[in-house]
């Protein structure tokens, strides 16, 4: 695979490795097996937007493990449970639309939002909550 790199200036084949790296994230010291891209021409690193998500959602993922928080495949589990959106589980839970796609795309929930999404895996928190603001639903998201 072929990408840019900054060091040459060019496209040049890629080495794709593995690697256990330590970074702090709100003050907390987290450790993840990281995807690194080195260039095969100079061996320097590569920055490349897809991977650096991936790592990114890695990362955040061990903060919350070590800070007891749901990680994104938990919350993404939770929602497909009910076979939703993300705008409809976001409407249903009363949190701002791109809320939950930031949580399932890695952004970290404060333990408020946590504990919220920890009682609607139970299916009668989350009917409660659904009858609560099926007003704010259209006719389409209420009949899922």
């Amino acid at each position: 695979m072929k990408k840019f790199c900054g060091n040459c200036e060019a496209m040049h084949e890629v080495n794709e490795k593995t690697e256990l790296r330590e970074y702090e994230i709100k003050k907390t010291k987290v450790a993840a097996e990281i995807t690194i891209l080195t260039c095969n021409y100079c061996g320097e690193e590569i920055y490349d937007k897809e991977t650096e998500i991936k790592n990114d959602i890695l990362l955040f993922d061990a903060y919350k493990l070590k800070n007891n928080l749901l990680t994104s495949k938990e919350i993404i589990s939770i929602r497909e449970k009910y076979g939703l959106s993300q705008a409809t589980f976001s409407k249903i839970l009363g949190f701002g639309l791109k809320t939950i796609t930031r949580y399932e795309n890695g952004a970290i929930q404060d333990s408020t939002h946590d504990n919220l999404l920890r009682l609607v895996g139970a299916d009668f928190n989350f009917y409660s909550l659904w009858y609560l603001n099926k007003n704010n639903l259209t006719q389409v998201e209420n009949k899922k």
